[in-house]
């Protein structure tokens, strides 16, 4: 394939279920572009189409700098292709398997770039619905992509996937395995697996088989702890784990930006500590010499008495004994305080107080010399440069107002026009606004030194609109109606027995008597029989009113 559209291939990237990626030039803008193309099993499958034009119109909506930007949506012929922008680095799944080890602020400012990206996407009414490593981008500056939107839901959608279970089973939430409603706090626990396994280097939820794995998510309580498997994981971060990873929705964070709040507070504290403990290094590695001043001392050689001072604990030779008759000539010695000589105190003479004097008063010159020669240093260079006393004000406007001012990958909480301090150099400024391409300028200090620097106009270009699909997405059945099951033929050690259900049934379904009634899907059940271990496994509840034998509706576990 040489092009599709008016896109030319370049390469194929990537093959997967849903189709080909390839890297395709855009010759109106002559940019990268990635151009994804549904495959011809997919264009056959009428639920996979449907999953195909939901990710379009998913992520098309969706304009953040923490989730892949989606340029066009078009046909081939009858061939449907979505172009996104062309990503480089690699998906977090592949990093963790060839990659070193995340670090703890490394990790905690990803979970911060993913929950603002999936903040913005329940804002718009879009839950994910499929957060894992693979679906994680890392770019080489650091900051994170959300990709594939394939299983989506939106608030204002009723396509689904029926009774199937959609999603990746080690990263998705207890509600989500159960096929039971989902909202934007289903993603928030497939986060915290996310954070688990970038801190703990394994899954959160590990076991043999794709069933154990559910089972665990859905039965095992309480929520696994980080630092079983790190235990040098600092409280707070497994706190804020544990909470995402609670099995019920309402025990969890009530949203993406709760979630980072509590992630940038841990962060802020992490930085904390790392700078107390770098400040004490360096004041254990600069301690300054203490001086100690002695009681007069004979010296050991002569009569006449003499003043011994103790100097700064600094590396000094030692003195032979003629060196030593020299010094006390002149009625000072100096070393260090352990080799002054032991030996009866006797008063000092005024000859020796007139040299204690003279010498203190050499120091004090001295000092005075050093601290004239500092200030004359620094009036000298702020003449030179004079020194800026606060950060530069730079004008920002756009066409059409009102785009999110962002500066060095922060959000200034600002919209053009306005005046924004720009606090280091150089910065990259980029400006956001839903329905336009992001606007990328670099402001050096250089261009801050000219007056024409300190103004940033951008002309915003308009993203293309999506198109409409030509085939009609078919809309999705009615939810089946409430099944009534009754178990026959049940094993005698089961018949009385009670069995916990799913999340919503629990009772006697083995007496002959009593009816299952729940949606009919597949759903995890529990036997509880007295004084013996219970027994896990699987129960098909069928549609309608109807009877079948143990055998044929429950499966359990060896």
């Amino acid at each position: 394939m040489d092009r599709i559209g008016k896109y030319q291939i370049r390469r194929l990237v990537a093959r997967g279920g849903m189709g080909a990626l390839y890297l395709a030039n855009d010759p109106d803008l002559d940019r990268e572009v990635a151009v994804k193309v549904m495959s011809e099993d997919i264009m056959s499958d009428e639920q996979g189409r449907a999953r195909f034009y939901r990710e379009a119109k998913a992520a098309a909506r969706l304009q953040h700098r923490n989730i892949v930007t989606v340029f066009d949506f078009a046909h081939d012929g009858d061939v449907p292709y979505i172009v996104m922008e062309f990503l480089r680095g690699q998906n977090l799944a592949d990093r963790l398997r060839t990659g070193p080890p995340f670090t703890l602020p490394a990790t905690l400012d990803l979970g911060i770039q993913l929950c603002e990206g999936l903040h913005f996407a329940h804002g718009e009414g879009v839950v994910h619905r499929d957060v894992k490593p693979a679906n994680i981008w890392v770019l080489p500056d650091g900051s994170v992509k959300l990709l594939d939107f394939g299983i989506a839901k939106l608030a204002t959608s009723t396509l689904t996937a029926g009774t199937a279970v959609v999603g990746s089973a080690a990263y998705m939430s207890p509600e989500q395995i159960e096929g039971q409603p989902v909202d934007a706090r289903s993603d928030l626990f497939s986060v915290g697996a996310v954070l688990f396994e970038l801190v703990a280097g394994q899954p959160a939820f590990d076991a043999h088989s794709v069933t154990a794995v559910m089972m665990k998510i859905t039965q095992d309580e309480p929520a696994p702890d980080v630092r079983t498997a790190a235990p040098d994981t600092p409280a707070a971060v497994a706190s804020v784990i544990a909470r995402a990873l609670q099995k019920s929705p309402d025990d969890r964070y009530g949203d993406a930006a709760e979630m980072v709040t509590d992630l940038r507070i841990v962060r802020l504290d992490l930085a904390d500590q790392d700078e107390r403990s770098q400040t004490v290094a360096r004041s254990r590695d600069a301690e300054p010499p203490t001086w100690h001043q002695e009681a007069p001392k004979p010296a050991a050689t002569m009569g006449s008495p003499a003043v011994v001072f103790s100097e700064p604990t600094l590396p000094v030779p030692r003195h032979s004994r003629q060196d030593n008759e020299a010094a006390d000539n002149r009625h000072d010695v100096f070393r260090p305080s352990e080799e002054a000589v032991e030996a009866p105190q006797v008063a000092a003479t005024p000859a020796v107080v007139h040299a204690s004097s003279s010498w203190r008063s050499r120091w004090v010159i001295l000092a005075g010399l050093l601290a004239i020669t500092a200030l004359a240093l620094v009036l000298f260079f702020a003449r030179l440069q004079p020194f800026r006393t606060s950060a530069p004000s730079l004008q920002v406007t756009s066409s059409p107002e009102g785009a999110r001012i962002v500066v060095g990958g922060q959000d200034t909480g600002l919209h053009t026009p306005a005046d924004v301090r720009i606090e280091r150099l150089p910065a990259d400024i980029r400006l956001e606004m839903a329905g336009y391409e992001p606007f990328l300028v670099r402001v050096t200090e250089q261009q801050l030194g000219a007056e024409s620097g300190r103004h940033v106009s951008a002309t915003l270009a308009a993203l293309p609109k999506v198109s409409a699909p030509t085939p009609e997405v078919p809309s999705a059945p009615p939810p089946p109606a409430m099944a009534e099951l009754s178990v026959l033929r049940t094993p005698a050690m089961f018949t009385s027995c009670s069995a916990i259900i799913g999340r919503a049934w629990k009772g006697h379904p083995f007496d002959g008597v009593t009816t299952i009634r729940l949606p009919p899907q597949k759903y995890a059940i529990t036997i509880e029989c007295e004084d013996q271990p219970p027994v896990r496994g699987f129960i098909q509840v069928p549609s309608g009113k109807i009877a079948r034998d143990f055998q044929e509706v429950v499966t359990l576990e060896p």
